[in-house]
């Protein structure tokens, strides 16, 4: 398929991941049910890229390593993230550069790996198909993305209940 056909679908996909962007560095009010779904989602898709991947040490290996900078990038990103108390609830606002940082990084991967896998196609087509790359340094990406947001959802959780147990304790 060539980039002029996947055009009109990696601009509907821009578009929404700015919508979405936009949306994420705002005010957000805390929602734990969302949140927890979102980290079961996020934890089900670590689960089959796991199942997915080839049984090889060095890809594990990759992926405990996305997982080790995620939980270092999700704490820092935590501590950046502002908690206020008003009449709806308890409200958050995340520093939206380090998830920024996250996604591109992601997303420039998955370009990448998709160039790659039509690239392969274009350059042997009766080969049958072409699976994408399963290399450590994809697998570290994908679970840097996966374990930043798992990580830093369950972080917004916990020091909301501390937050909120501190209101309710006070005088």
């Amino acid at each position: 398929m060539p980039f002029a056909e996947l055009l009109p679908v990696i601009l509907i996909i821009a578009v929404m991941l700015g919508f979405r962007a936009r949306r994420t560095m705002t005010i957000q009010p805390l929602r734990p049910v969302m949140l927890i779904g979102r980290m079961v989602v996020l934890a089900l898709l670590a689960v089959i890229i796991l199942l997915n991947s080839t049984p090889q040490w060095i890809i594990y290996g990759g992926g405990f390593l996305g997982l080790a900078s995620a939980w270092i990038f999700s704490h820092y990103t935590l501590r950046l993230t502002r908690f206020e108390k008003n009449q709806e609830g308890l409200t958050y606002r995340t520093n939206p550069y380090i998830g920024g940082i996250v996604v591109i990084v992601t997303l420039v991967r998955l370009i990448i790996n998709t160039s790659t896998v039509f690239a392969l196609k274009v350059s042997a087509p009766s080969s049958g198909p072409v699976v994408a790359s399963q290399g450590p340094l994809t697998m570290a990406i994908f679970f840097l993305f996966l374990g930043y947001w798992f990580f830093y959802y369950w972080g917004i959780l916990h020091k909301a209940r501390i937050l909120l147990a501190d209101v309710h304790s006070a005088p």
